[in-house]
């Protein structure tokens, strides 16, 4: 199993959801301060760089529904899977954007999305 951090659309209550019924949900999570939230207009992105606390939640996944996961997400061409760094030492999947291209969109201060 793998530990996947989601922050968007693919949290309880979002249009994505469903697709991680087949995972464990874990429980609320926030990242260590160290990445950026963008506001794409329906959707937002992170930033592997900044000051900012991501608020989000964690699943357990296998690697089957990460790959689908990685499909709705368009990793590797839009979005790219990487590890971040979660409180309490704990590392998990999820998406980001690539900083140069997105770097000037709109912040999401809070590090929320709703």
């Amino acid at each position: 199993m793998e530990k996947l951090f989601v922050y968007g659309t693919l949290k309880r209550n979002y249009s994505r959801n469903t697709v991680l019924l087949s995972g464990k949900f874990i429980g609320n999570r926030k990242t260590i301060a160290g990445y950026t939230m963008v506001d794409l207009g329906s959707f937002p992105g992170i930033l592997n760089q900044g000051t900012q606390t991501i608020f989000g939640e964690l699943y357990f996944v296998n690697k089957a529904l990460l790959k689908t996961c990685d499909l709705i997400e368009g990793h590797p061409s839009f979005y790219i899977r990487k590890k971040i760094k979660l409180l309490n030492n704990e590392n998990a999947w999820s998406y980001f954007l690539d900083f140069e291209k997105y770097k000037n969109y709109p912040k999401i201060k809070s590090g929320l999305w709703k």
